[in-house]
């Protein structure tokens, strides 16, 4: 139950968020849940935050902010590959 913080309770509110906006019932958007969740994510979380760094990138595509989207979409991608670069690397090249 450690794992359930309340970054994991942001993100899991983003996705219903954006579940009930796909079927006309949203009140909040998905893009609020998943910046908490960013906020909220504990260091050593790295693959998880790439991750909402892609939530929040659709959904900022999805609420015409295309500017944003692509930018969050970036961060996601250059932060996914540095993950890469690390878990390659060998001990005398991660410090």
């Amino acid at each position: 139950m450690g794992y359930v913080d309340a970054a994991e309770q942001a993100g899991a509110r983003a996705v219903s968020a954006r579940d009930l906006a796909g079927l006309g019932r949203g009140h909040r958007s998905a893009r609020i849940h998943i910046e908490d969740a960013l906020a909220l994510r504990k260091p050593g979380f790295e693959r998880v935050r790439v991750m909402d760094r892609v939530g929040l990138a659709a959904a900022l595509f999805e609420e015409g902010e295309a500017e944003r989207g692509a930018e969050a979409a970036q961060a996601a991608l250059d932060r996914a590959a540095k993950i890469e670069q690390m878990a390659t690397a060998g001990p005398a090249d991660r410090w």
